[in-house]
């Protein structure tokens, strides 16, 4: 059972990946406010330099406290890149689904 509801904030930290690509995990914080829903900002980046910009439509991760989350129906806020090739990304998850990993919600 979660200890968060829709009425308070947190702030997780933890390792996300794709689910075809569940060897590529990337660490971030995933952000949550009633007023402005779930974003997860990744310190690297699923899409690779020089690789096209795709959105993922499921992300897992899981939490520093072993938390299963997948966040779903994704759309991306951007990404920037510094050098020597550093990236970060952005993403807001309209879905949160909190102690389950999917692969797929079909």
């Amino acid at each position: 059972m979660s200890e968060y509801n829709l009425y308070s904030n947190f702030l997780e930290q933890g390792y996300w990946w794709l689910p075809n690509n569940p060897g590529l995990k990337i660490p971030g914080d995933l952000k949550y406010s009633p007023k402005e829903g779930a974003t997860l900002e990744l310190n690297g980046a699923f899409n690779q330099l020089g690789q096209p910009r795709n959105t993922p439509s499921i992300i897992n991760g899981v939490t520093s406290k072993g938390k299963e989350i997948t966040l779903s129906n994704c759309l991306s806020l951007g990404f920037s890149m510094s050098f020597p090739g550093y990236q970060t990304e952005k993403y807001f998850a309209h879905q949160l689904i909190y102690g389950y990993h999917f692969v797929s919600l079909r």
